[in-house]
């Protein structure tokens, strides 16, 4: 199963040399959060990590909207090692973060343009065709896509934390599972 995230939402931008503009539909913070998203998918080699480390500072933004972005933070919180830290941080505040999320916004709107729903999610790659079902169960609609025999994550009964994990990513992402 190939799970793509691309960090964007409702967000447009300008490109004008080396120099990105961007405007995010929350704002600023939002817009810096793609940042570290970006570079996140870019630097974190290992997707477990990944899911885990934009997962944390998704909820941390969400339950406890500090100051500055939770990136170090969260980093600490899912272990990171010092230099892929050092490197998200460098990465999100320079022209590589910059066009990092420029790429994921002409996937977006290659996608959908204007993209209608945040959070998206199709395992089809088809707009709409998966989303609603996904938004409110995840686990029962990405469960629909797998043929038998399906894991045990997909039995009615069987509670999982990483249904609750992955959940969470797509708040500000449209995403496709590829199975």
């Amino acid at each position: 199963m190939n799970l793509n995230l691309v960090p964007f939402g409702k967000a447009n931008y300008t490109h004008a040399g080396e120099n990105y503009t961007f405007n995010c539909h929350h704002g600023e913070k939002e817009c810096m959060g793609n940042k570290v998203h970006a570079c996140a998918l870019k630097k974190i080699m290992d997707m477990d990590m990944q899911v885990k480390f934009i997962n944390c500072v998704m909820t941390m933004n969400a339950e406890k909207k500090p100051e500055e972005y939770p990136t170090k933070m969260c980093a600490n919180d899912v272990k990171l090692a010092a230099d892929v830290t050092s490197q998200l941080e460098s990465c999100a505040t320079s022209n590589e973060g910059d066009a990092l999320l420029a790429e994921f916004g002409d996937m977006t709107m290659k996608f959908q343009n204007p993209l209608k729903s945040v959070p998206s999610v199709t395992f089809t790659n088809e707009p709409n065709k998966d989303n609603a079902e996904a938004t409110s169960n995840f686990r029962m609609a990405l469960c629909s896509q797998i043929m038998d025999p399906k894991p045990a994550i997909c039995n009615k009964n069987s509670a999982s934390s990483y249904h609750s994990s992955l959940f969470l990513v797509p708040l500000t992402y449209f995403f496709t599972l590829k199975l």
